[in-house]
């Protein structure tokens, strides 16, 4: 759950709130709460998004490759 959680932050960092709140609510609730808490949008590409996501999880170079050859889905 933790990667959930961080990944999921990390997003509502990057989305409007509004469409935060709207992936939110077609979340189960309690996955969907970490996109609730909205407070500044940045906009920064997907390399950054994965490295915030390997920093704040404090993961290892060969988890993040894991992560992002999961995430984009090839």
């Amino acid at each position: 759950m933790t990667a959930t959680r961080i990944t999921l932050e990390t997003l509502s960092q990057r989305i409007e709130p509004g469409q935060a709140e709207n992936l939110a609510a077609q979340l189960p609730k309690e996955v969907g709460i970490f996109l609730t808490d909205v407070d500044t949008v940045e906009r920064f590409e997907w390399d950054e998004f994965i490295d915030q996501i390997v920093e704040k999880g404090n993961y290892s170079p060969r988890t993040s490759k894991q992560m992002l050859f999961t995430m984009r889905g090839s």
